[in-house]
């Protein structure tokens, strides 16, 4: 019960439990941002857990409270801040932000040389094809596929891509 000696323990052992035991992350999301909101937490790791859960659970509101926090916590990593910026990505390509799903998903590519960094970059080309800014749909494409050699699957997307293009 709110406001017992004990509900803050509680909720921190309930977020832990739903999000690494049962990995119910609608209910993850939830004790973390009780817990967060309660105590005013800047604990990274309780944030980044809030966003990851609510990435996983499709709550668009909860990314785009919880990216920026992470994206500009102090404490953050290249690895964090480039993960948060792909969930952010993700959520505004999700729901029709493009111009900001591309800047989310040009700031993967400056923290992150990874797998998620190579389909952020094929991403910024396709939402360019699907405006038919052919241009610059190219121009990224063959970026994506200089960048991403580790990753064949993007490349391979980047390359058919080009080929629709033409």
């Amino acid at each position: 019960e709110p406001g017992s000696d004990h509900y803050e323990s509680a909720l921190r052992k309930a977020a832990l439990i739903s999000y690494n035991h049962s990995q119910d992350f609608s209910k993850s999301y939830m004790y973390y941002d009780k817990l967060i909101t309660m105590e005013g937490s800047k604990a990274l790791d309780h944030q980044e857990a809030a966003l990851y859960s609510a990435f996983l659970s499709g709550n668009s509101a909860g990314v785009e409270k919880y990216g920026p926090i992470v994206a500009e916590h102090a404490e953050a990593d290249d690895m964090a801040r480039g993960v948060a910026y792909y969930y952010l990505g993700k959520t505004y390509e999700k729901t029709g932000r493009d111009d900001e799903a591309i800047a989310a998903y040009t700031n993967v590519g400056r923290y992150m040389k990874n797998n998620e960094a190579a389909e952020s970059s094929y991403n910024i080309s396709k939402i360019f094809y699907d405006r038919t800014q052919l241009d610059s749909a190219e121009t990224q494409a063959f970026e994506t596929t200089k960048k991403a050699t580790n990753y064949p699957i993007w490349m391979a997307r980047s390359l058919i891509l080009i080929g629709d293009i033409y």
